[in-house]
């Protein structure tokens, strides 16, 4: 079959796409439960690397090393070549936007990181180019992809839990360790409510479907006075439009709590469920179901994702896969551009919540 040519933009993170250059098919895992006669083949094929803060002489270095045929500082001489179908982007948040536009301008289908961009005014423009080209957009959402969450979703999608009343989920982590190895999210700086608390309101949006209204309480860490933000830690209650309530919470400036770094809890009227992730140890789902005798919770382990960078190459890889079979015309992509924009639009609500001290509607104008 027909290689697909990948063109990268940002060798920090996105350096893990590096290895499909030398792999013929996805793993086992990467796989899981796939078609019969499924090869799990690997069509994509890395033919163009770029990064602005790299000396060029390591992407030459690289280049050769994976047998990437183009490399630059200059991400336009990348999404313009010809040999490229499709471009990933994995740079800083506030560069998402303008290098997503310059792909798809040229024609090419994009997979970005998340957050889809670090606006809700630049995440609907994404939404309106990709609708009006018929171009393929993936948001590259981890939490979805990880086993955990995966598994919880099948129980919900399954009907084991019920209808769900109550949902909540967070993301905390201690950002120091991480400015060391990623400094631009001091000096840029990254904004946390769209590049941290997106983790939680999507896999909640994934669960619950679209948000009506929010409530939303932040305040400044005091850990790291130079880094220029309003706020560094976020409480957020919300409405969803089928009923349900929330509480989505995000904090990185604070010593690491004795807690998951990430954690979803889904209460509903058959069953309840929680599940665990924390960077390169074990995870766990844990249910209490009404149809069981056992009064007490079920618990399945999950090893520690140790692959890649913060063991996330797995994780990664799965969400690839899926893009893949995006362009091979087998499903759509999840999370779209547009829903994307949907988590983008709670985390703008929420900021002017913050802002204003008042419970804030979700804008759905578009």
């Amino acid at each position: 079959m027909k290689k697909i040519g990948v063109g990268v933009i940002g060798m920090g993170f996105g350096s893990i796409l590096l290895s499909l250059n030398t792999q013929k098919s996805y793993s086992q895992e990467v796989r899981g439960n796939s078609e019969p006669g499924d090869t799990g083949e690997c069509l994509f094929e890395i033919r163009g690397i770029a990064d602005a803060w790299k000396p060029v002489e390591a992407l030459a270095e690289l280049a050769e090393k994976f047998g990437v045929a183009h490399y630059s500082n200059d991400y336009k001489e990348i999404v313009t070549l010809p040999d490229i179908d499709m471009v990933a982007v994995y740079v800083p948040d506030a560069l998402h936007h303008e290098i997503s536009m310059a792909a798809l301008n040229a024609g090419k289908h994009v997979l970005c990181t998340k957050p889809l961009t670090s606006s809700l005014d630049d995440a609907i423009e994404i939404v309106k180019k990709v609708e009006s080209s018929g171009l393929k957009f993936l948001v590259g959402q981890t939490m979805r992809f990880e086993p955990q969450y995966a598994s919880i979703k099948k129980l919900c999608d399954d009907g084991d839990l019920g209808n769900i009343v109550v949902a909540s989920a967070h993301y905390v982590h201690d950002m120091r360790p991480v400015y060391l190895e990623t400094p631009w999210r001091l000096t840029m700086p990254q904004d946390f409510i769209y590049g941290g608390l997106i983790h939680p309101v999507d896999v909640l949006r994934w669960f619950c479907g679209d948000v009506e209204e929010v409530h939303a309480l932040g305040n400044k860490g005091l850990l790291t006075p130079g880094r220029k933000s309003d706020f560094d830690n976020y409480l957020v209650n919300l409405k969803f439009k089928s009923g349900i309530i929330g509480r989505a919470m995000a904090c990185f400036d604070m010593v690491e709590p004795p807690l998951p770094m990430m954690e979803v809890d889904l209460m509903g009227t058959r069953g309840s469920a929680t599940a665990e992730f924390t960077d390169f140890e074990p995870g766990v789902l844990r249910c209490k179901l009404d149809r069981l005798p056992a009064r007490y919770p079920s618990a399945i382990p999950f090893p520690p994702q140790t692959s890649g960078d913060r063991g996330l190459g797995n994780t990664v890889m799965k969400y690839i896969r899926h893009f893949q079979d995006v362009l091979l015309g087998k499903c759509e992509p999840v999370p779209s551009a547009r829903e994307g924009a949907k988590s983008i639009a709670v985390c703008d609500a929420a900021m002017r919540s913050m802002k204003s001290g008042k419970v804030e509607k979700v804008r759905d104008d578009f």
